[in-house]
């Protein structure tokens, strides 16, 4: 059963919708998977209500994380107003980490709206880790990265918030339950839910046709954390990584 539902992931979808740097698959009326387009990024969803939109991990890079929150009001048609970081790993968090929310300011198109600073969710360890690394990252990375990623401007902004367990979010006539499913893939591990579209933003929890690196997690755990993820019977899983897939 675990297979065949985590598998799904975003089986039943419309196709896929071509945007730079990867995909944007519409899972429902409201909500949106983004599949990396094989840039070292992570893949990311969005969710919204009728007054806000949350983002769940918008990539690696500054310039890769300001498009995502931008497309995001382009086809949610409100504002971000939070985004949450499924763990501290830099394919996940070091974008919006680095984004100086102000970069984009002056207009009032999406990306100028995306610069006014959501307010970023993550659980303690993430925060403690992105403090330690995000800096040191993010140099390293702009040696190699093209001058358009923006790695070379980061200003490291560190998550505003902290969810230990968890905490409800509402967007409106729609409310999504960001919690920590258990020491798995990191000790600092976030899943996004939500109940009504019964979409599950994973992380790296789950990557299609693989399985995630355990070097700060226990395989034990993650076990025991999959099947308490099985048991909230999603309709859809986005992945942390790789595409789309049927049963």
């Amino acid at each position: 059963m675990l297979a065949s539902v985590l598998r799904a992931g975003v089986a039943g979808a419309p196709p896929p919708a071509s945007a730079q740097q990867g995909e944007f698959v519409r899972l429902d009326e409201r909500t949106w998977a983004f599949i990396d387009g094989g840039d070292a990024s992570s893949n990311g969803a969005i969710l919204a209500g009728r007054d806000a939109a949350l983002v769940v991990d918008p990539g690696l890079t500054p310039a890769g994380a300001r498009r995502l929150l931008a497309q995001a009001e382009t086809l949610s048609g409100v504002p971000v107003r939070w985004v949450v970081l499924t763990h501290w790993h830099p394919d996940h968090a070091l974008g919006v980490t680095c984004l100086g929310y102000g970069a984009a300011a002056g207009g009032t198109g999406p990306a100028a709206r995306a610069a006014q600073r959501p307010t970023v969710l993550a659980h303690p360890y993430t925060r403690r880790r992105l403090a330690e690394e995000a800096a040191r990252t993010a140099r390293s990375l702009a040696r190699s990265l093209p001058a358009d990623t923006g790695m070379g401007a980061c200003r490291v902004h560190l998550p505003d918030a902290v969810v230990d367990t968890a905490r409800w979010i509402d967007l409106g006539g729609r409310r999504v339950r960001v919690f920590h499913p258990g020491r798995a893939h990191t000790p600092g591990d976030l899943v996004v839910w939500d109940p009504d579209g019964r979409t599950l933003a994973a992380g790296d929890e789950f990557m299609h046709a693989s399985s995630p690196s355990m070097g700060e997690g226990s395989a034990f755990v993650w076990r025991s954390v999959l099947d308490g993820l099985v048991a909230l019977e999603p309709r859809h899983v986005v992945a942390g990584h790789f595409g789309p897939s049927t049963p």
